[in-house]
């Protein structure tokens, strides 16, 4: 997500990988309208389950909604399975801390 000056004119872009959108504008202001529309845009993320979000729907959710190809995603995502394979698929987001970590 940035607006940057391209000669005359100003370009936004907004995204990463292959779904990284650009567009270019006369105005910094029109550039930042656009940006900002579609930044709102992508706030439409299901909500998250009445209690809390188990590490597995917290990794789906990425997964679909943050994480494109290239850019190290690979690598993330198997990081993401070895938590997985560690905390368990069921845990909650909110109580995973220090405390599960042995010494």
């Amino acid at each position: 997500m940035a607006v940057y000056p391209k000669g005359k004119k100003f370009t936004a872009s907004f995204g990463a990988g292959t779904t990284r959108v650009r567009k270019t504008f006369n105005t910094v202001e029109a550039a930042l309208v656009w940006e900002q529309a579609l930044k709102g845009a992508s706030n439409d993320l299901p909500a998250p389950s009445p209690t809390c979000w188990t590490l597995q729907e917290a990794f789906d959710q990425t997964l679909k909604h943050h994480w494109t190809t290239g850019g190290g995603v690979g690598k993330a995502i198997i990081n993401a399975k070895y938590a997985l394979a560690f905390f368990g698929p069921t845990a909650p987001i909110s109580e995973i801390s220090a405390k599960w970590i042995v010494e």
